[in-house]
């Protein structure tokens, strides 16, 4: 759960078509329980905190519900201070300079410095962030391509990495999936990719954005990682794979209900009673006040008195 950080997929059966389904669905639950844990994380860094749960109190009909959403704020200001500014490439040596120019050149058509913020928004707001570079499809006349690389961020809740359990925990396979809810055939379709450092596994279910179809009705197709490494990085925040709030989450919500109990306050003195005692307004004024919230009080302090209350009007 939050406040734990994320959870490692670890899986060391050989990879091959016959087994690819199998290590994907041992991989699921532990994948949806980090996307439970970000889908939290992400609306409380968009504002919508556990004190927009609170039920009011039974003995009064005020309840403020304050956010002061400095998750947000401190995710902003963490990103901005380490990625305020795009990387530059700087050649050691004279002779690569061409070379190093074609590469920041790559990078800057390929918008890099806009992918590295929202991956780096999602480690810190989830813990883990991801890349993709494959190859480009921009292909010019001479049939070489002008861009050979193309960069993409990676939705967070939407792919995973299976590493070894071995000494420095290796990356075995990494997936990423997309549902299709506007097939022709009016099913909802989700679409798996994996790859592996030489296969490439395509993976067609009706698993409705789930593994848990994927014993059934699938369709597999199997090819050549031409790249010879895995495309797919992830991001690490931390070690343990938590986002820049989260060990704050219970400050932050305790911050919430001060600043609500605090404007809960002010309104029930500006909703106060004014109490008149021993007179007794007039019919007219009487209606007139009722809404300024008038208790009256008839007959001397000592006796026995009659009292009217006027509720004020809703």
């Amino acid at each position: 759960m939050y406040g734990d950080g994320r959870q490692k997929i670890y899986n060391d059966t050989p990879i091959n078509r016959n087994t690819i389904l199998q290590i994907l669905q041992d991989a699921w639950n532990i994948h949806e329980q980090n996307v439970a844990d970000m889908k939290y994380l992400i609306r409380f860094f968009k504002g919508k905190q556990d004190i927009l749960k609170r039920a009011k109190a039974n003995n009064s009909e005020i309840n403020n519900k304050v956010v002061l959403n400095y998750a947000n704020s401190s995710v902003r200001n963490i990103v901005g201070y380490t990625f305020g500014k795009p990387i530059q490439f700087i050649p050691r040596i004279g002779d690569n300079k061409d070379q190093i120019k074609r590469l920041s050149d790559i990078f800057e058509y390929e918008n890099a410095y806009t992918i590295d913020n929202e991956v780096a928004f999602d480690a810190s707001i989830t813990g883990l962030g991801y890349f993709c570079t494959l190859p480009s499809s921009e292909i010019t006349s001479d049939f070489m391509p002008e861009i050979p690389i193309k960069l993409a961020s990676l939705n967070a809740m939407n792919t995973f990495v299976i590493q070894s359990a071995s000494i420095g925990e290796p990356v075995r396979l990494t997936c990423t999936y997309w549902v299709d809810n506007n097939a022709a055939d009016k099913n909802i379709y989700t679409y798996f990719t994996a790859f592996t450092e030489t296969e490439v596994y395509t993976i067609k279910s009706r698993a409705n954005g789930s593994l848990a179809a994927l014993t059934t009705d699938n369709e597999i197709l199997e090819d050549v990682n031409v790249l010879g490494i895995n495309p797919i990085q992830q991001v690490w925040n931390n070690k343990f794979l938590m986002g820049d709030f989260e060990v704050a989450i219970s400050v932050l919500n305790a911050l919430n209900q001060i600043a609500s109990d605090s404007l809960n306050d002010v309104e029930n003195v500006i909703k106060s009673l004014l109490v008149i005692i021993n007179s007794e307004l007039d019919k007219n004024t009487t209606e007139a006040v009722r809404r300024n919230r008038v208790l009256e009080l008839l007959g001397s302090p000592r006796n026995t008195g009659r009292c009217k209350i006027y509720i004020p009007a809703a």
